[in-house]
């Protein structure tokens, strides 16, 4: 014994030739620009407000030695993390990062 299945129901015609029409005029539009030659014009959503600023860290408290004083900030060797030691580019890059004086740890011997 054969159980016969029901064929599905047909669809309106007229449904389905609204829908591709439908799809159709959404394409056309989209790629003509939009429709804004007196057709069919769409909401345009204004632009999201900006953030509110954050205010800016407080500014850090200057370091001070034991007694309360400013520090005396001495450039041994220049500035030997970013240049080479004892070359004129170090000890005038310690100059510029502010550098309170210059240790040049260099010493005259009989040769001069």
């Amino acid at each position: 014994m054969k159980k016969s299945v029901p064929a599905p129901a047909p669809r309106p015609v007229l449904a389905t030739i609204a829908a591709i029409a439908a799809i159709g005029g959404s394409l056309v539009i989209a790629a003509c620009g939009g429709g804004n030659g007196g057709g069919i014009s769409l909401p345009v959503l204004p632009p999201a407000p900006a953030p509110a600023p954050t205010p800016a860290p407080p500014a850090p408290a200057p370091l001070g030695t034991l007694d309360g004083s400013v520090p005396l900030v001495i450039g041994h060797r220049g500035l030997p993390g970013l240049y080479p030691e004892e070359t004129k580019v170090a000890y005038e890059a310690a100059a510029d990062a502010g550098a309170d004086s210059l240790e040049t740890d260099l010493h005259l011997n009989n040769d001069c």
